[in-house]
């Protein structure tokens, strides 16, 4: 039975479906093997499988949800197939968490143990309630009224709020033996100068490295929305100069934020510009982590809507380059994309790794599959021109598992950049 490649095309915007990924991570095992070109894990868990591949040394993983446990987010990025993840270490809603069980934080860590991830790797988030930039006094900026008495005296106690919050989300990093926390830097209501809220933000990270061991604190670059701070990479770095502890403090890059910044990720080069300007500007020791978001909005557009990966204004190229980028290596790459159906965090996890130029250079490989695994569908679907696609539909299962009594057949891909081909298995 003939497999038939469709029309050729120079894009490469598709969206990645699994079964082609297991049956090209066949033919990974050898190449790594051979060249050293990754590492991938297979292990138990619970009776289910899970396979995780890591191309190029870079780690892909999702913001995953603690419902059951906080030990719930290891196991569900290891169903996912992550080789990092961030979450959240208690409740967005209330500024009062009860204290972390020292039973969950050892489980937790004993979870990352047993499924292979590493401290570095692990992201957690910080709470949005939280506002480090906020106004302290009143006296700071003009009062026009009673309702904006009120404003200010209110964002002179999350401003304290926050402080102590800082304080409690590093113990409870340094609880679960984590060494990195991100966070929002803040916003100055346009009550203060940037300048002050700046400081502010610098004050609070250090009185919390005052209170805390170790941990360190990962601004994040802002979309430029309203007042907040940090949508500039010089106000990153006049927030760093502040900070006593400098090997402490780092920077986590949001695309989607970036994009909406005015950074031109979709250009033809677009990633490497940004990550040279970031050099400049802030220095690329102090890039821990980066949030791979697509974006709603326009470019410049100053609005923080996240969108999924190749489906908003920046494209999936962006993310092509971002997956390929030797100074990304070692540095967790995750997912903040909402999902849709059929496309949620474990397809584009999928969908990144499979953009590497190591993993494409596997269609050129000898790709085996187990007649035994269902192989209902094997494809590559596009969007966009001509995409290059292959395919195997329930007619090509039915004859290839009726075929022989070998277990293992093989299939011979050629790069995907050529023009127009056929394939076929073995002794066709």
């Amino acid at each position: 039975m003939w497999l038939a490649r469709s029309s050729c095309g120079e894009s490469f915007s598709f969206v990645c479906r699994f079964n082609e990924i297991r049956l090209l991570r066949m033919a990974a095992d050898r190449k790594r093997k051979s060249e050293g070109l990754g590492d991938e894990t297979e292990e138990e868990e619970g009776g289910n499988r899970r396979r995780r591949i890591r191309i190029n040394n870079k780690y892909i993983g999702a913001h995953v949800g603690i419902q059951g446990g906080i030990w719930k987010a290891v196991e569900s990025s290891a169903a996912l197939g992550a080789g990092t993840f961030a979450l959240f270490l208690g409740s967005q809603r209330s500024w009062k968490r009860p204290a972390l069980d020292p039973a969950a934080a050892d489980r937790f860590q004993e979870k990352c143990s047993a499924l292979g991830f590493d401290p570095d790797h692990i992201l957690p988030h910080g709470s949005y309630l939280m506002n480090c930039g906020s106004p302290k006094d009143a006296s700071r900026s003009p009062r026009v009224g009673r309702s904006s008495d009120f404003a200010l005296r209110s964002a002179a106690d999350v401003s304290e709020k926050s402080r102590a919050l800082l304080v409690d989300e590093l113990s409870r990093c340094s609880r679960l033996g984590l060494r990195l926390y991100n966070f929002h830097p803040g916003s100055s209501l346009g009550a203060i100068s940037t300048q002050q809220c700046l400081d502010k933000i610098a004050a609070a990270i250090n009185h919390a490295h005052q209170q805390t061991p170790a941990v360190v604190t990962v601004l994040e670059n802002m979309s430029g929305q309203g007042s907040t701070v940090g949508g500039r990479f010089c106000e990153l770095r006049r927030i760093i100069d502040r900070v006593r502890d400098r090997s402490r403090v780092g920077v986590c890059l949001d695309t989607c934020h970036a994009f909406a910044a005015g950074h031109d990720l979709a250009a033809d080069g677009g990633v490497a510009a940004m990550l040279d300007q970031f050099d400049q500007e802030v220095g690329l020791r102090y890039l821990r982590a980066v949030h791979l978001n697509d974006s709603k909005g326009k470019l410049g557009c100053h609005l923080d809507r996240h969108e999924d990966i190749g489906k908003g204004n920046i494209g999936l190229s962006a993310f092509r380059d971002a997956v390929n980028e030797p100074r990304l290596d070692g540095v967790p790459l995750i997912l903040e994309t909402p999902g849709r159906p059929g496309f949620q965090d474990g397809e584009q996890i999928e969908l990144l790794y499979s953009l590497s130029d190591v993993f494409t250079s596997l269609h050129q490989q000898e790709v085996w599959f187990d007649m035994n695994e269902p192989v209902q569908t094997w494809r590559r679907s596009e969007t966009g021109s001509g995409v290059p696609g292959w395919k195997i539909g329930p007619a090509h299962r039915k004859c290839l598992s009726s075929e022989s009594s070998a277990m293992k057949r093989r299939l011979l891909l050629p790069p995907p950049q050529a023009a127009c081909a056929s394939v076929r298995p073995d002794g066709e």
